[in-house]
């Protein structure tokens, strides 16, 4: 598919481009940008990610997987010309070894809601709490807490 992709973002003309920006699968279409950005070298670039790539805990990688997702993941940071990222926490665990020198390029773009939309909090009740996901879980993600964190916990 990233070939299928790399050749309808060349049909839309990208030296027209005010800016490319990719998201969603790392694996897949930041891999385009990191093509287009070779044809096009003057064409800014923002890279962002949900999610850690790498790093990401809730990917279950062999360390030959591993190894080579660092180097896609090197040439995405090397070339975009900006990395944003959803929190300061990705952001820390990301570039804390020998990645660190492209933090510079990295900013913190948190997920956004419109807060007409919430009520405002409402004093406490006696009774049940009721607790929502307002997202969907996907592949290794639970709402249970880790067993780590759960034996942390178990002695308060």
């Amino acid at each position: 598919m990233n070939g299928k992709a790399f050749h309808a973002a060349l049909d839309l003309g990208p030296e027209r481009y005010a800016a490319m920006v990719t998201w969603s699968q790392w694996h897949a279409i930041h891999l385009v940008g990191v093509a287009l950005k070779r044809r096009f070298p003057k064409l800014p670039w923002v890279a962002h990610f949900s999610d850690p790539w790498a790093d990401n805990p809730f990917a279950p990688y062999r360390w030959i997987m591993r190894h080579y997702d660092r180097r896609q993941e090197f040439k995405v940071y090397r070339l975009a010309d900006r990395l944003s990222f959803t929190s300061r926490e990705t952001i820390d665990l990301v570039f804390s070894d020998n990645r660190a020198h492209f933090r510079a390029k990295a900013m913190e773009l948190p997920h956004a809601f419109e807060t007409a939309l919430y009520p405002s909090a409402q004093p406490l009740k006696e009774g049940p709490l009721k607790l929502r996901s307002l997202g969907a879980f996907y592949g290794a993600r639970s709402p249970e807490p880790d067993r780590k964190s759960t034996r942390l916990n178990s002695s308060h």
